[in-house]
């Protein structure tokens, strides 16, 4: 299997010069279909609208998320989206366009660096690992004898049909211990 390339733009030149100027001028950002941009000190960024508790995005298709702008040299804080109150459909604003300019920018990265295709497919993507990967996830005790199911989903809060699943999913691996115990 052949290694991916490690990405990215080294940073050993700001450990001589703390005040040296970023060398990286573009970065992108996808997790769960939130997706954001800054390039030149301009960011774009839209929420897929899926909040922690929740498994799903608000939105059916990735399309009617709403994109923000921000001018991060004049408002780190991100506080005052530049978009607000504007109509998408007039290119000829100076915002409307360098939205669409980042947006095509945020594009060309995701293309570049493998993101295509989108999937925010929280709890179905990761019940599906845990499925796949069986009993990789018990493990014996020599404490006192016991064994431990560990799932590797830590504090996550989640719908009832993923509980259902996760459920499911340990009895069939008590089933098996039980087999392989000869019980």
């Amino acid at each position: 299997m052949q290694q991916a390339p490690v990405e990215g733009v080294p940073i050993n030149y700001s450990f001589d010069d703390a005040e040296a100027p970023t060398t990286r001028t573009t970065q992108y950002f996808e997790m769960l279909g939130n997706r954001a941009i800054i390039h030149d000190g301009w960011k774009a960024v839209t929420f897929n609208g899926r909040l922690p508790w929740e498994s799903r995005s608000r939105y059916e298709n990735i399309d009617e998320q709403q994109w923000e702008l921000y001018n991060v040299q004049d408002d780190p804080a991100e506080a005052h989206d530049l978009l607000d109150g504007k109509s998408l459909g007039d290119l000829d604003d100076p915002m409307v366009k360098k939205l669409i300019e980042l947006v095509g920018m945020w594009w060309a990265e995701a293309g570049r660096y493998n993101v295509l295709p989108l999937d925010d497919r929280f709890n179905e993507r990761l019940l599906a690992r845990i499925n796949a990967a069986g009993p990789v996830f018990l493990s014996h005790t020599a404490l006192k004898g016991r064994y431990t199911l560990r799932v590797a989903i830590g504090n996550l809060r989640t719908e009832r049909e993923h509980i259902q699943a996760l459920w499911d999913l340990t009895g069939r691996a008590c089933d098996e211990l039980r087999r392989e115990e000869g019980a």
